[in-house]
């Protein structure tokens, strides 16, 4: 989820342009590694369908996840 924030963060505060980020280099690492990111010829995040796919498949199990915990505690 971290690396989701940070890429989260660069699109919504820099319109994607890894260069205006201070996590610049971490930016850079996550799309390195993840095959459903790239950068286009002006250093902006390229994100693919699957990444966004993977990423509210993650999300909705955190919620699922955290409703079941907080269902059992409730009780």
């Amino acid at each position: 989820m971290t690396e989701f924030n940070n890429v989260r963060n660069c699109i919504v505060h820099a319109n994607g342009d890894i260069k205006k980020m201070n996590s610049t280099v971490a930016l850079k690492d996550i799309i390195d590694k993840k095959p459903t990111l790239s950068l286009n010829n002006e250093n902006n995040i390229i994100i693919s369908l699957n990444y966004l796919k993977d990423t509210i498949t993650k999300i909705r199990k955190l919620f699922q996840w955290l409703y079941t915990h907080l269902d059992q505690s409730s009780k």
